[in-house]
């Protein structure tokens, strides 16, 4: 090399075909590794994808029973406008009637429970807002069930009453329900809606993709044939959630409790009235019988003294034979007497007995009058409350 020989000893040297093997393999394994690290996130951050979309339709359907007293009806299709013209339980979500600004939840498989009923206190369709709640008021015909403002079906009472109902209901797998996690075939119960989200774009692998109104349990493990995520809200949940414990409690109880013992109070002063009234009667009545009685007197001391009068003639007349009818005559006077002065008395004390009671009816009057006006002023706001609805001050 440009005249110049290598040291002795030194030969040129270059990789060796084992060295770029090992070099190859251990590229290939980092290669392997790399791709295996980022299938496995991205795989990690599409679940979480569908999981915070689950979470989100979730609230949006809280939200909107809030707003509208009712649950949305399903989807025909990924477009995500409601339909409520059929009885379908199970559809898509109406991501767009839910206001939520992501396509992608036309994704989503959604049920509700529509367990209708034509007595509608028997109610339990849950998309549909109907008059169902029922408060205890006190009308002119004694204590009834009755509907303030009947026929305004936009309530949350009523539709929290829906989720009462629909509680006490046997389960029935003809209406939307969910299956236990360990056994698909085995139905948990009936719930209030159900979501469900498939890994591949609407292919579902389980329940929901065979039941017209089931839905897997979210605890359902993930398998080599079940790939799905749901979300599933029974009637206890969405009525924690709706805080309807408390608004119904207070609403449907305190309210009308408190407008029930106005009644019952306006009543029992009206029935008070009357009696002092009848006091007032009872006190005129007597004395108009010890007027009476004074007449009567009267003309008893007239005829016991005419009497008194014969007597002493007779005696004279009969030269003394006769005189013992004279003190008989005269008893008869003086009970006369004694007759005229008990009226009088009567009369007097009858005359201060219905002034009495006429002050007590003209002091009793005012306060009937103004129970009657408590009684209108609790139930108006007892009534005004429960139109102003559920969730208006949350």
């Amino acid at each position: 090399m440009n005249g110049r020989l290598l040291p002795p000893g030194r030969a040129q040297r270059g990789a060796s075909l084992l060295e770029i093997a090992i070099v190859i393999v251990v590229l290939g394994v980092l290669t392997v590794l790399v791709a295996n690290v980022a299938t496995r996130h991205g795989r990690m951050r599409e679940e979480h994808a569908r999981r915070d979309l689950l979470e989100r339709a979730d609230d949006a359907i809280i939200a909107f029973a809030a707003a509208h007293d009712r649950l949305p009806c399903p989807a025909v299709d990924s477009a995500g406008d409601e339909d409520c013209g059929t009885s379908a339980q199970v559809g898509r979500l109406p991501w767009r009637t839910l206001q939520l600004p992501d396509a992608r939840g036309g994704r989503l498989r959604y049920g509700v429970l529509r367990r209708g009923a034509v007595d509608v206190e028997a109610d339990a369709d849950l998309s549909r807002a109907r008059p169902r709640f029922r408060a205890l008021v006190l009308g002119a015909a004694g204590a009834t069930e009755v509907l303030p403002g009947a026929g305004a079906a936009d309530n949350g009472l009523d539709f929290c009453q829906g989720l009462r109902t629909a509680m006490t209901l046997p389960s029935d797998p003809t209406f939307l329900h969910v299956r236990r996690a360990d056994d698909s075939e085995a139905v948990a119960g009936n719930v209030a809606y159900a979501l469900a989200v498939s890994e591949n774009d609407g292919a579902f692998t389980g329940t929901q993709g065979l039941d017209a109104a089931g839905f897997d349990s979210p605890r359902r493990p993930r398998s080599d044939t079940y790939s799905d995520r749901t979300r599933v809200v029974g009637m206890a949940e969405a009525w924690q959630r709706l805080r309807c414990g408390d608004v119904v409690a207070a609403a449907g109880h305190a309210h009308f409790n408190v407008a029930l013992a106005a009644a019952v109070m306006r009543y029992g002063a009206e029935e008070y009235l009357v009696q002092m009234k009848l006091r007032k009667r009872l006190a005129d009545a007597e004395a108009v019988m010890a007027a009476a009685g004074i007449v009567a007197g009267a003309a008893a001391i007239s005829a016991a003294a005419a009497d008194l009068v014969d007597a002493q003639a007779e005696a004279a007349a009969s030269t003394g034979a006769k005189a013992w009818l004279v003190p008989l005559a005269t008893a008869s006077v003086a009970a006369a007497a004694a007759a005229e002065a008990a009226a009088v008395a009567a009369q007097v004390q009858a005359a201060i007995a219905a002034a009495q009671a006429q002050a007590d009816v003209d002091a009793l009057e005012p306060l009937v009058d103004d129970a009657r006006a408590l009684e209108t002023r609790i139930r108006t706001n007892a009534e005004a409350a429960y139109a102003a609805g559920t969730y208006e001050e949350q």
